[in-house]
């Protein structure tokens, strides 16, 4: 089994300038953080990462890609 390697940020456009702020400041505490995936290979970014924050918004809960990358997230037990 491969090592789980990041905290992985799960979030809509509309976010993304809060999100940087917090990849940042994780960055600071020493954690590697994904902030961004291509659509390719965002399951296996999940599926190696120890964490997934989601940062849910209305546009967020609106989106069918973002709900799969929480279900996906769910199904594997991702905190």
């Amino acid at each position: 089994m491969p090592q789980l390697e990041h905290i992985f940020i799960s979030h809509e456009t509309s976010n993304r300038e809060l999100c940087n702020k917090i990849k940042i400041e994780l960055e600071l505490i020493g954690h590697k953080v994904v902030l961004d995936s291509t659509l390719e290979l965002v399951s296996k970014t999940i599926e190696a990462s120890y964490c997934v924050l989601l940062c849910i918004n209305e546009k967020y809960r609106q989106s069918v890609l973002n709900q799969a990358e929480a279900q996906l997230a769910f199904r594997l037990g991702k905190p």
